[in-house]
């Protein structure tokens, strides 16, 4: 980080001491690598949107004469002015950089530079001269030959008025092009604001990383090594600055914290900051009174706190100065009448060095403070049971057992899963038993650390030896979210009761054997006052959608949606399995929205396994709607960003193979072996793709109708249609004729059937239905190939006028579905249809294969494969192979 990124996290501050040298080391299995041997990050991560919007500013300078980025110190504004310039560069700008400082002499200075790659920095091709007497040459050039300059200025702020004047001018008359970045934090002339204000310069506001992003730049700096947690906790601490990322991530290094886990590389401790930045904090607080010292150390050291107890610990005035000094500030959560106030710290290093440097008995002290504050409190002005607790926890107070669990209950509830897991371990070691036990086990299962929920539920069976079979539920769940299905089986056929037939349900789902989990939970579903039942309820939804019956299971989800025993997680998961019910019933735009607002609350709550788990329920339905590009996005996990339970992390890896075979290309990521789960349908599917872009026929035949046998001997009718409909879309309709009558419930899986039925027939009628039913459920993607099929019906039977209405329809759906790249999207503007054989040969040169390797593939001759390829240019009204390359790169 630079001295100036420095001084704008703390503006008015003097800056001498320069950042420790970045040569630190991670130590793995106390194997000690440098960071500066990890790969260097060779593209921008976070800001690929305010690029893309920043290139297309500048080519269009018939409506403003540049671009001025804004914002503070530290957000990625040189970065983003580099890669632009290196990109303009090259498409033929001539690049005239100034140095917005001043020189000894006291003037600014500009360079003509020719740019090669933006971390390679510049070469000058001229001395630099003033920049008024650049700026005066640039002016008396002819319109020609200044036509494709830009003046790149970083630091922009810094310019003097004569000299921010002077760019006005040139703006104005758009004598030139202008690329500038200015800081927020810091003064600006007036001249400079009027760039923007008037409408000289588009104005780009560059602004911190949000949370999900910051994580996945952590994980990238530290060579996506990071475990969820490490990458999470850097990510909230730098408060979406990449400079000051960069800096925590350093520090960690130097100072030995990071250490090996099953997960990725977590930190052993909080890093300690470097020199300048605690110079820097101490400065700012020096100026503080006595009474305000305190007052902002017990802020920090509790927030959020409520505004109405921060008040009555502290003076209205105090924290009106810290208010005044942009230390705290109020937080405003909830519904009007409902709105709840809280005090926190403006910055988040604030607080982050208060912790690091308070003595541990006046933290205790202040601590003390808030407990008595509480107690005297009016109940609607205190602070929740898990804020109390943790306070008396900080405090050294005692805090009896009914109270720990009642706190991790709670934070379980809101799915705080740190929070909760901290509660549940202190009422474990504090008051081991049997119930502390299983509450330490299940938040440690939530967030899926299986090995420590092992320990602990030895360690229980031990000690209580006589109870064992207490915990047996725990070890139940505890297995069957690692995947550890037989196991879970001998430890089932110890319970009894209704807690058997739900965890026996589980098992059988988690199977794939959805008609005897059906069986299993019925039981607790006809006793709707039984403790299990609201869980039992959302499995036995996931079982009737899997059983191709979403009527039957949005009934239950009005049933369960009215239960009065509501956990957070319980909504959650409910609104998940909504969502998947309006899809199956044909209202995939509802079940997104629906979806997404589980998805920000995740998010929100910072809870990565939460926010994955969520994550991959919105990619699922995206993929289903036609979007496979922001679909891979949300399901491409990595060690920084995963559910962790294993069978969720497997379905994310075939759903995101199956969103890269939708953007016509193979993915690199290795399947999971196949098992005996109810994912291996989609397994097979995903492999049935990469089968067929790798041209093998024969794989993807046998492994569509075994995904389809496997479905109906487990009732997975839903899956069927999905198998049958895969086969119509692979090129292969009359494989499903057996299992077109397969019984579904609603008109989108009766649909995804019929679209193959009618291939297989030719029945124009039908496949028009089936294509009505994708676009008005907003299923583009299946809309799009369904009309570019019908085009081709509509040829082969000479109804030209109906063909190209059809064909213009598809494109209008597919120009919705960014990325995808099908079979049936390859022969749109096609003169005649494209064969099977002819689609199959499209897929292998989209793959890159030679004649030679499509010949050996397919079993054909090369002169075979030369004359397909030449009925497929005429067809496509392409020249070659490398224009059709392009042409379905573009689509």
């Amino acid at each position: 980080m630079h001295r100036k990124d420095i001084k704008a996290q703390f503006p008015g501050q003097q800056v001498e001491s320069p950042w420790p040298d970045a040569s630190s080391r991670i130590r793995c299995d106390d194997q000690p690598v440098r960071l500066d041997d990890l790969p260097r990050l060779s593209r921008l991560v976070g800001r690929e949107q305010v690029m893309t919007r920043l290139l297309r500013m500048m080519n269009r300078p018939a409506l403003r004469a540049g671009v001025l980025l804004a914002g503070p110190s530290g957000v990625g504004k040189t970065r983003l002015c580099e890669e632009a310039a290196v990109a303009l560069s090259n498409s033929g700008f001539q690049i005239v950089r100034v140095i917005a400082a001043l020189s000894p002499e006291g003037k600014y200075h500009a360079y003509w530079e020719q740019v090669a790659a933006w971390n390679s920095k510049y070469n000058q091709t001229r001395p630099g001269i003033p920049l008024l007497d650049a700026l005066k040459q640039l002016t008396t050039q002819g319109a020609a030959s200044r036509r494709n300059v830009i003046l790149y200025i970083d630091d922009a702020h810094l310019l003097n008025d004569a000299a921010a004047s002077t760019l006005t001018e040139l703006a104005r008359y758009h004598h030139v092009r202008f690329l500038l970045a200015i800081n927020t934090d810091e003064p600006n002339s007036a001249a400079l604001v009027n760039l923007w204000k008037d409408e000289h310069l588009h104005r780009l506001e560059v602004g911190a990383l949000e949370l999900s992003t910051a994580r996945h730049l952590a994980s990238a700096i530290m060579a996506d090594r990071l475990a969820p947690s490490a990458a999470t906790y850097l990510a909230q601490l730098s408060d979406g600055n990449p400079l000051l990322l960069r800096e925590l991530a350093n520090a960690a290094c130097n100072q030995n914290l990071f250490r090996d886990s099953p997960s990725g590389l977590i930190l052993s401790d909080a890093p300690s900051l470097s020199i300048p930045i605690i110079e820097l904090i101490s400065q700012k607080l020096s100026k503080l009174d006595s009474d305000a010292k305190i007052a902002l150390e017990q802020i920090v050291l509790a927030e959020p706190v409520s505004l109405h107890l921060a008040e009555r610990v502290m003076l209205p005035e105090t924290l009106l100065r810290l208010e005044n000094e942009s230390l705290i500030y109020v937080k405003s959560t909830g519904a009007p009448n409902g709105k709840r106030e809280t005090v926190e710290a403006k910055h988040p290093l604030i607080p982050y060095v208060i912790r690091q440097s308070l003595p541990v008995l006046r933290r205790r002290s202040h601590f003390r403070s808030w407990v008595s504050a509480h107690k005297k409190a009016a109940r609607a002005f205190g602070a929740d049971v898990a804020t109390v607790t943790s306070w008396k926890l900080e405090a050294g107070l005692e805090v009896c057992c009914d109270e720990l669990l009642a706190a991790a209950k709670a934070t379980a509830a809101t799915q705080d899963l740190q929070r909760c897991l901290s509660f549940a371990s202190s009422a474990w070691h504090l008051y081991p038993s049997l119930q502390t036990a299983s509450a330490y086990a299940l938040s440690l299962v939530s967030v899926a650390d299986f090995a420590q929920a092992d320990s602990v539920i030895e360690k229980a069976a031990e000690n209580f030896a006589d109870q064992k079979g207490e915990l047996a539920p725990v070890r139940v769940r505890n297995l069957l979210l690692q995947g550890k299905l037989d196991e879970a089986k001998v430890v089932i056929s110890e319970l009894s009761g209704m807690c058997r037939q739900l965890y026996l349900g589980m098992e059988h789902y988690f199977r794939g054997e959805i008609s005897k989990g059906l069986a299993a939970l019925t039981p607790i579903m006809e006793s709707p006052e039984s403790a299990e039942w609201l869980e039992a309820a959302i499995f036995y939804m996931a079982c009737l959608l899997h059983a191709g019956r979403p009527e039957d299971a949005l009934s239950i989800y009005r049933q369960a949606s009215q239960s009065d025993s509501m956990e957070a997680y319980h909504a959650d998961s409910l609104a998940q399995m909504h969502a998947v019910v309006l899809s199956d019933l044909g209202d995939i735009r509802q079940a997104i929205s629906e979806i997404t607002a589980t998805h920000r609350t995740a998010v929100s709550k910072r809870s990565t396994r939460i926010e994955a788990q969520r994550a991959l329920g919105l990619g699922s339905l995206l993929l289903e709607q036609g979007k496979p590009r922001e679909a891979h996005s949300l399901l491409a996990f990595h060690s920084a960003y995963r559910v962790g339970w294993r069978l969720w992390d497997e379905r994310a890896a075939v759903l995101s193979a199956i969103a890269e075979a939708a953007m016509g290309r193979i993915s690199d990521a290795p399947l999971p072996d196949e098992k005996s789960s109810h994912f291996l349908i989609f397994n097979r599917i995903a492999r049935a793709w990469m089968a067929y872009l790798s041209g093998d026929r024969d794989s993807v035949a046998t492994l569509l109708i075994d995904s389809a046998e496997a479905a109906t001997g487990n009732g997975a009718f839903a899956q069927v249609a999905i198998a049958v409909h895969e086969m119509g879309r692979m090129g292969i309709p009359s494989l499903g004729r057996r299992y077109w009558d397969a019984p579904v419930q609603g008109r989108y899986l009766q649909a995804k059937m019929d679209y193959t039925r009618s291939l297989a027939t030719g029945d124009i009628r039908l496949l028009r239905k089936s294509a009505e039913i994708f676009v008005h459920g907003g299923f583009d993607l299946f809309g799009a190939e369904a009309y570019a099929e019908l085009a081709s019906l509509y040829q082969r039977d000479d109804q030209d006028r109906a063909a190209t209405a059809s064909a213009l329809k598809a494109r209008e759906l597919a120009d919705r579905c960014i990325g995808a790249s099908t079979p049936a999207l390859w022969q749109l503007g096609a003169a005649k249809p494209l064969t099977g054989r002819e689609r199959e040969l499209v897929a292998l040169v989209a793959q890159g294969f030679t004649d030679k390797q499509i010949a050996e593939r397919l079993t054909i001759s090369v002169r075979t494969v030369n004359n397909h390829l030449y009925r497929i240019y005429r067809k496509l009204g392409v020249a070659n192979r490398h224009a059709l390359r392009i042409r379905f790169a573009a689509r």
